[in-house]
């Protein structure tokens, strides 16, 4: 039987949340009619199907608990703490759906054929928040991230990505998206933690220079936190001065 791992989200801001909500519903019901004509690897399609196939894995486990956010709502509640009991792969799951949904804001911003606007950068926040947490407490055992913490940081200009594993060609892109998703906020400075990255290939190297140069045209500060490893092997590409990478913490391990 799968680990019950618990997942608090703490102060979700309920006007927020309906604002999202009904969103979300709007554009599912248009993404159905264009998928009953369209090709099964369109975006609509793709979406539907994983929203189904999360819906068959963690549909008891988490309706009852989205239900108290409904409650919330109707009772005129401003903000509302969930405790979600979930196993161990929704962390992937909400991986998976993260990725899915920033293919949809291209979607959506594209404009083509579709009544439901895109979402607002409000909206965008808070989804990307609440599957961060599940996948923050659930792999990494961090603590929770209250919603007024996450805006916080989101204000003061610097956001982090913590990365982990391989850094190379089937894993670059990840990083990648999770790297242009923080810079369309129009940070002042980026935190790149590969403390637990155990591995670097020339795309894992090019993806850091390439992202170093185009935040600097942008006026915006990039800090790479990066193992013993990689840090030689930038010192033996020359890279050294460009990247400036930093020690890790001292609790952090390579895996």
């Amino acid at each position: 039987m799968s680990r019950i791992i618990e997942v608090h989200i703490l102060g979700i801001p309920v006007d927020v949340w309906r604002r999202a909500s009904s969103h979300q519903e709007a554009l599912q019901r248009e993404f159905e009619i264009i998928r009953s004509s369209g090709p099964v690897e369109s975006v609509p399609h793709r979406l539907l199907e994983l929203i189904e196939s999360f819906k068959s894995q963690f549909g008891e486990t988490s309706d009852s608990t989205w239900d108290e956010l409904r409650l919330a709502a109707e009772a005129g509640e401003t903000s509302k703490d969930l405790t979600f009991r979930v196993p161990a792969a929704a962390a992937q799951a909400a991986r998976e759906l993260k990725a899915m949904m920033t293919e949809v804001d291209v979607y959506c911003q594209g404009g083509d054929h579709l009544l439901t606007v895109p979402a607002t950068s409000e909206q965008v926040a808070l989804r990307e928040w609440i599957l961060d947490e599940f996948i923050n407490q659930i792999e990494r055992g961090q603590s929770p991230t209250s919603w007024d913490q996450f805006l916080h940081r989101a204000r003061s200009g610097t956001e982090r990505i913590v990365f982990e594993g391989a850094l190379d060609l089937a894993t670059a892109g990840t990083l990648r998206e999770a790297i242009q998703e923080r810079r369309s906020r129009g940070i002042r400075q980026l935190v790149v933690d590969l403390s637990r990255v155990g591995f670097v290939d020339s795309i894992g190297i090019g993806l850091l220079v390439t992202t170093h140069n185009r935040l600097d045209e942008d006026g915006v500060t990039m800090r790479l936190i990066a193992p013993h490893q990689l840090q030689e092997l930038l010192r033996l590409s020359g890279l050294t001065e460009v990247l400036k990478p930093e020690d890790p913490p001292q609790e952090a391990t390579v895996v």
